[in-house]
């Protein structure tokens, strides 16, 4: 069983907070005081941090304990690393209505977006799953995250199973908000390949084979004749042979677009005001809404 644990030393004055924001951590000590401060510093009293931190060993859990220690945060100590129970976690310890997912401390907020995306939240998709493209943040109210069964046992797809989940009761939607720019420093998304070593390039995709078959998002990891070396079809077999022990968590493969255009939500109003200058995002736009944002051309 997984172990959680309020470590603040002063206890927390209760109130019931109108958001969440609920952040995993592990081994990020080169960004955890820059992220942490991104955060805090556009924050108002109608806001909460949950932090769960997953035995970090680098340093940076002693950086987080002095801001539990001065009560700016909320810290729970957990036992495993599992990025699906991390969030979870968080979410459960959580006392907000609304939760902010994803602003995790590998990554630092850009001042002032905090505000402006629950700004576009509340007047666009208020009492949905809003997930932002790129970027791993969702907003959602805390009811629905427990009608759909919240965060599930997963350390890759642990946000696009939460997202299947809020879509088939129709209460999906997504959209191109910039609020953080992605560092990457935790070994947690594709790009942490590049520089591990062969044991952990092996042991992540094993597990990333391992959490999409679960899923069912995948009957094989390869393209039809794409050329792959023996290491990663190891990988794949280790997994198939251990899938009866992970168990299914979908009964059925799942038809679910994360980028669907029919859930797509126009966030083009606010645009200007957050700077959002992504090319890729541009072109999403465009491809989506067959048109550029109006601010682009002024």
């Amino acid at each position: 069983m997984t172990t959680l644990r309020l470590v603040s030393r002063r206890a927390v004055a209760a109130f019931n907070p109108k958001y969440s924001v609920c952040v995993t951590h592990y081994n990020d000590a080169p960004t955890v005081k820059q992220s942490m401060d991104s955060i805090l510093n556009q924050i108002d009293e109608s806001m909460e941090v949950v932090v769960v931190d997953q035995r970090s060993t680098d340093g940076s859990r002693q950086v987080l304990q002095e801001y539990a220690d001065s009560e700016k945060i909320r810290l729970f100590d957990m036992r495993v690393r599992n990025r699906g129970l991390g969030r979870q976690l968080a979410f459960e310890n959580s006392r907000g209505g609304h939760i902010i997912s994803g602003m995790d401390m590998d990554d630092v907020a850009i001042p002032g977006r905090l505000p402006l995306l629950l700004d576009f939240y509340h007047k666009k998709c208020d009492g949905d799953l809003l997930r932002l493209q790129w970027s791993g943040v969702t907003v959602a109210p805390a009811e629905l995250v427990r009608k759909v069964g919240g965060w599930r046992d997963l350390q890759w797809n642990e946000n696009w199973d939460l997202c299947e989940r809020a879509a088939r009761i129709g209460k999906y939607v997504w959209t191109i908000f910039r609020v953080k720019d992605i560092t990457g420093s935790g070994l947690t998304t594709h790009a942490d390949f590049e520089g591990a070593s062969v044991f952990r390039k092996n042991r992540l995709r094993y597990r990333k084979y391992v959490d999409a078959l679960r899923l069912r998002r995948m009957h094989h990891p390869f393209v039809r004749g794409e050329r792959f070396g023996i290491g990663r079809a190891i990988d794949y077999g280790l997994a198939r042979i251990s899938l009866p022990y992970y168990g299914r968590l979908n009964s059925v493969t799942p038809n679910f677009d994360e980028c669907a255009p029919e859930c797509f939500v126009d966030s083009s109003p606010w645009w200007h005001t957050v700077g959002q200058d992504e090319r890729q995002e541009i072109m999403m736009y465009s491809k989506l809404l067959k048109r550029s944002p109006d601010w682009i051309t002024k």
